[in-house]
């Protein structure tokens, strides 16, 4: 395409659109100005951390061995197990990954990472074969809050531990906690490839074929450092300076019980189901605005929180991968980022116009994605109250559930799992099923909500949700929680 079309197109666009393509050109051109990341050289004992990293270091001084920043993975696994085998892949995808063999050290007053050459991790395995229904499920109930919940010291190594419970002949019950700082959720997804392509492997005898990890989270930071000092950021953290200026809102959502000047991170979580035809409607609906599942549902949760609140100036976080770069995809580590969207909300706007200044927002978010939480709190400099979290105290993901794994003989099947802990106030997870189903769970901080709260609060949610698909030109101060 000649440059004199490509310009004529560009001007055909509508000026929001052009504005956006245009800053994706320049957000482009940085990432080449900013490089490739490179593998440095391991020839130090401790290396920076990446901003992501930085930041669990940080909730972790502050709240030393806090559980709620422990990812809990549970996996069911069906059939005839080599459990020799499945210990011997977990200790190659050590050696794979540096990530999962780093700890972390405080280094002449800085915080640094160090990558250990050994990969053998302890085991712990439990035999409950024979065992009567009732005391098996207590035992396991046990074994997995406690598994999830005894804490991790950053300092020593390995900052994951691992469990194999024996339930029945063929079924098994794996149990792994990884701390947040070498593992995020995207981790997840390649875990389970990785744990099944080479068990698979190893059981027929063959040589494992895994492309190689040619970078790691050290180089990562090294790479992001670099960037963010060549200033390749500028106009991003002027754009988010731009959204979070004035006074920032606290989201006051009613409560059941009096906010503690430090809320600790004990939490629950409710879970409801919606049926796939909601999910037909309202996919349909969101292609027809020229925006996403996302998106729409992102809006219903704002209206949500507008309708409890009352308050018209509503911040939500919601993560992303930031993993903007191939290189990274197939690398386990933390380099998940989060992002503050701010909307404008009034009793008198419909669900359809709503949807529309969330997708302009969230299209601009994504577009301004690469800087780190971190530095945008410290370039907005919100008034700290020690009993809130920084921007938002609330916030919304969607994810897709992970497929279960069918191996010859044998499946794994990935298990959500509550163990009693909540980083903010509310946190929404929305996870679409295989056959559209919407599983919404709420967590939420026990410091203030009861059970049955957020329970009406999620049924709310659904009712939105259902009303929206109904008629979206309803104004939001029109719709009623109740039915007939």
């Amino acid at each position: 395409m000649t440059d004199k079309l490509l310009l004529k197109q560009m001007e055909a666009l509508p000026p929001e659109q052009r504005m956006l393509l245009m800053k994706k050109l320049q957000q482009l051109k940085e990432e080449k100005e900013g490089g490739d990341i490179i593998s440095i050289p391991r020839t130090s004992d401790t290396y920076r951390l990446s901003f992501t990293q930085y930041r669990m270091w940080c909730l972790d001084r502050i709240q030393p061995g806090n559980p709620a920043y422990i990812i809990p993975i549970s996996l069911r696994i069906q059939g005839v197990l080599d459990s020799d085998i499945l210990e011997q892949v977990l200790n190659e995808i050590m050696k794979r990954h540096e990530s999962l063999r780093s700890s972390f050290q405080l280094i002449k007053g800085e915080p640094a990472q160090q990558v250990h050459n050994s990969a053998k991790l302890p085991w712990t395995h439990y035999d409950f074969v024979g065992m009567e229904q009732s005391e098996r499920d207590q035992k396991v109930e046990q074994l997995t809050r406690e598994q999830f919940r005894r804490p991790f010291s950053l300092a020593e190594f390995p900052l994951l531990r691992s469990t194999l419970i024996k339930l029945q002949k063929e079924e098994y019950l794996w149990l792994i906690a990884v701390h947040h700082i070498i593992f995020d959720g995207w981790s997840v997804g390649l875990l389970l490839t990785e744990v099944s392509s080479l068990y698979e492997s190893y059981v027929k005898g063959l040589t494992p074929v895994l492309p190689p990890v040619s970078v790691h989270p050290v180089d990562y930071a090294e790479w992001e450092q670099n960037r963010l000092q060549n200033n390749l950021l500028a106009d991003q953290l002027s754009y988010w300076k731009s959204q979070m200026s004035g006074s920032l809102p606290l989201l006051e959502i009613p409560t059941d019980r009096t906010r503690p000047t430090r809320r600790s991170s004990e939490g629950k979580q409710v879970t409801i189901e919606l049926p796939s035809k909601l999910y037909d409607t309202l996919s349909s609906w969101s292609m027809s605005q020229s925006t996403t599942l996302f998106v729409t549902l992102m809006a219903a949760f704002q209206a949500l929180l507008y309708r409890y609140s009352k308050q018209e100036d509503v911040i939500v976080g919601f993560p992303i991968s930031g993993r903007n770069l191939t290189d990274i995809h197939g690398v386990i580590g933390a380099f998940v980022n989060t992002l503050p969207l701010r909307c404008h909300i009034n009793e008198a706007i419909s669900f359809k116009d709503f949807v529309q200044q969330v997708k302009n927002l969230t299209t601009a978010a994504f577009a301004n994605q690469d800087i780190p939480f971190e530095m945008l709190v410290e370039a907005v400099r919100p008034k700290r109250n020690i009993g809130y979290s920084p921007l938002f105290q609330v916030v919304f993901n969607m994810t897709k559930s992970l497929p279960v794994v069918q191996l010859d003989g044998l499946t794994f099947s990935y298990e959500i799992v509550d163990h009693g802990t909540s980083k903010f106030d509310l946190n929404l997870e929305v996870r679409l099923r295989e056959d559209n189903c919407i599983f919404c769970t709420f967590e939420y901080s026990t410091d203030l909500f009861e059970e049955d709260t957020i329970t009406v609060l999620a049924s709310h949610y659904g009712r939105l949700l259902q009303v929206f698909a109904d008629d979206p030109y309803l104004a939001l101060g029109s719709i009623t929680f109740t039915t007939e």
